[in-house]
């Protein structure tokens, strides 16, 4: 767990230094653990369709929940990104070797074939962000991708993920962003209080 600089650019800037810092064995048996700690979720199991993204570099992998998830007979949607709208659209896919394709950034998202699903029709909605508190307040990269994407209607429960040393004492919230009610991390599991 790390506490330094609460500003937003603090946060952003030492919490990429901290994801650097891991090796590629770390990240990958960490995120292993995530995944298995999700599929635990009570949420996880009642949602038949979820939102799930597709890994980048230092973010947790979530591919092996993926093909779980699919293996279950879950319907897995993955964000397609318009990066000139800065908008997201959840997509369904079948297969993650098939269906994914490499745009911008090396980001993966689905391909044209695949179909649009309303944000109304998500169960769970699995986050990524640079840092998360305890409270369920999550820091993104900053390009607001996910507020806009989250604004549209998403009532379903959204599970934050990342590693432990993202986990921060406090993010600095917004009016505008949205809480997690699970945050998810290779130790374990924090619950936001909804009481």
């Amino acid at each position: 767990m790390m506490d330094h600089d609460v500003t937003k650019h603090g946060l952003r800037k030492s919490s990429k230094a901290a994801l650097s810092a891991m090796s590629e064995d770390d990240r990958r048996t960490h995120s292993a653990r995530i995944c298995a700690l999700i599929e635990q979720l009570d949420e996880y199991k009642q949602a038949s369709t979820i939102l799930v993204y597709a890994a980048l570099g230092t973010e947790v992998d979530l591919d092996g929940l993926m093909v779980s998830a699919l293996e279950s007979g879950k319907r897995v949607c993955v964000p397609r990104v318009d990066w000139d709208a800065g908008t997201m659209v959840p997509t369904a896919i079948m297969n993650l070797d098939t269906d994914l394709v490499v745009g911008r950034y090396g980001v993966r998202s689905p391909g044209g074939n695949c179909e649009r699903i309303p944000v109304s029709g998500l169960e769970m909605v699995v986050v990524p962000g640079l840092a998360f508190d305890c409270d369920g307040g999550r820091l993104g990269r900053g390009k607001g991708f996910y507020d806009r994407l989250l604004v549209g209607g998403a009532l379903c429960p959204l599970v934050g993920v990342c590693f432990s040393c993202q986990v921060v004492g406090r993010v600095p919230m917004e009016a505008h962003d949205r809480v997690m009610d699970r945050v998810v991390c290779e130790q374990g599991v924090l619950r936001r209080d909804n009481g």
